[in-house]
């Protein structure tokens, strides 16, 4: 019998609960199926489905910040609803989760991790990324060719990170690279991979 390798999965700026979040990303109402920007339920079960549809139980996901507006209670409730291990990188509206740590792996402002070749068949060597809610102009070992991921920008800074040679992309749920779905590990190391080669 072939063990399935566990996934991960890298995503931001989800906003469960947040009753502004379809006026201010109107792409999401099209998408969700919500009948206007108020119906906040159908966003939040669209959200649950894609994350359970995408992510198994044994798998990881990283999310960078702005994951729920719901109160702490509330909060409990969505992530008991919700596959996999959880890592959770502190945004701005993190109020209700940044205190829920028998909830995730982890709770951090920043996080750098080391994925190596040794796990994932696909990284030649080691892969290494920090990751911030907040894009950053400098990283942690950044000339030592460490990528940062981030969210927080909801797409504005698309075109800033695609013209510049840093290391740099928003993997939040709005933007261009993440299209309304969660970035996989092997995804984003090609990502990058892809952007070395061209710089």
């Amino acid at each position: 019998m072939k063990i399935k390798m566990k996934k991960i999965f890298f995503t931001s700026d989800l906003h469960f609960g947040h009753r502004h979040v379809l006026k201010h990303c109107p792409k999401r109402l099209e998408i969700c199926g919500a009948s206007d920007v108020d119906d906040i339920a159908i966003h939040d079960k669209w959200l649950i489905d894609l994350w359970n549809g995408t992510v198994d139980k044994k798998d990881v996901v990283y999310m960078l910040g702005d994951f729920s507006f719901k109160s702490p209670d509330d909060t409990k409730k969505l992530l008991e609803k919700l596959n996999g291990k959880k890592f959770l990188i502190l945004g701005n509206h993190d109020k209700s989760s940044q205190h829920l740590n028998s909830y995730f792996e982890q709770i951090t402002q920043i996080k750098e991790f080391a994925f190596k070749g040794t796990m994932y068949p696909f990284i030649d060597g080691v892969f290494n990324v920090c990751m911030s809610h907040y894009p950053m102009l400098d990283w942690p070992d950044k000339q030592k060719g460490t990528v940062m991921i981030h969210g927080h920008c909801h797409g504005k800074m698309d075109e800033v990170n695609e013209l510049s040679e840093d290391l740099r992309v928003d993997v939040g749920l709005d933007g261009e690279f993440a299209k309304y779905q969660f970035i996989s590990l092997e995804q984003l190391y090609s990502t990058f991979m892809t952007k070395k080669e061209n710089i």
